[in-house]
């Protein structure tokens, strides 16, 4: 799927892409990004579909995920999340971290009403936790 965005014409400019209701897991997200060069807002549903078992874990991928793809896109700001009963904030809370720690600019999480609460809990228990200082600065651009 990438090598055909990245061959189609003028996606070198493609701004903003709407998969809709199409569920993708970080390392989807993070190929579209890639793949997208100027793109600046993506809307998808996300998922985790191998969570971490815990802090520690969830600070090791982190970590790695930085040395592997940094810096992924310059342009990345924004991640739009349609609304799914499928849904869960603890996901999208993961993967924006993710994203955060690889798009410098990417500081925008528009995401249904509902999970909004747990979502910015997720976030600010990882700005204050230990295991996630090092990638704080990061993580606490993160708005919804």
């Amino acid at each position: 799927m990438y090598t055909t965005i990245q061959a189609a014409p003028k996606t070198n400019t493609l701004r903003h892409l709407d998969f809709g209701g199409l569920w993708f897991g970080i390392s989807c997200v993070s190929n579209v990004i890639a793949a997208l060069p100027s793109l600046v807002s993506l809307t998808c549903l996300v998922e985790d579909p191998d969570p971490p078992a815990g802090e520690s874990e969830m600070s090791s991928q982190l970590s790695s995920f930085r040395a592997a793809r940094y810096p992924l896109s310059e342009c990345f700001k924004v991640l739009r999340v349609p609304y799914s009963e499928h849904l869960y904030a603890k996901d999208i809370a993961c993967v924006a971290m993710l994203i955060a720690v690889v798009c410098p600019r990417f500081a925008f999480v528009d995401i249904p009403p509902e999970h909004r609460n747990v979502f910015s809990r997720e976030i600010a228990s990882a700005k204050v936790n230990e295991a996630f200082r090092p990638f704080a600065n990061y993580i606490s651009r993160l708005i919804v």
